[in-house]
């Protein structure tokens, strides 16, 4: 499971590179990529997985604190105990990681999208004052 969330994360790593910076057109790709990810049943699956992921990393968290527990009982914990503390805090902090960085993704891929819808219609009012300009003009012309 470790090497999943070592190739999860590293994937969602790259898909967040290419969301900011501007690499010929991957970038386009990969917000058109999103864009259908999150049409139909996407949203809903992706959900489903973060919820999943997430009740996973809290079954980690609980099974650290029982193992951490059991050792302050005891004095010392066993090796044993320190093998699947340590292998439970990788798996919780893979999965953390995972899910922070799946909704960093959402969000940058949210403002980009809002940031290219603001550009176009900046530069659809930019013609307009142009055209608006030009009518001026054109009745100062006939005016004089």
């Amino acid at each position: 499971m470790i090497q999943l969330l070592f190739l999860v994360l590293f994937a969602e790593g790259v898909l967040a590179f290419l969301l900011l910076v501007k690499i010929g057109p991957l970038r386009e790709l990969v917000i058109k990529s999103l864009d259908q990810l999150k049409t139909g049943k996407g949203p809903a699956t992706v959900k489903t997985i973060a919820g999943t992921m997430s009740v996973i990393l809290l079954s980690s968290l609980m099974s650290i604190v029982k193992i951490q527990n059991k050792g302050a009982k005891l004095g010392t914990m066993s090796p044993m105990d320190q093998v699947l503390w340590r292998t439970h805090l990788l798996e919780a902090s893979l999965m953390g990681f995972t899910l922070f960085l799946g909704f960093i993704i959402d969000r940058m891929h949210h403002y980009l999208q809002k940031l290219i819808g603001l550009r176009s219609s900046v530069g659809a009012s930019k013609e307009e004052v142009e055209r608006l300009h030009e009518g001026k003009e054109e009745l100062r012309a006939k005016a004089v």
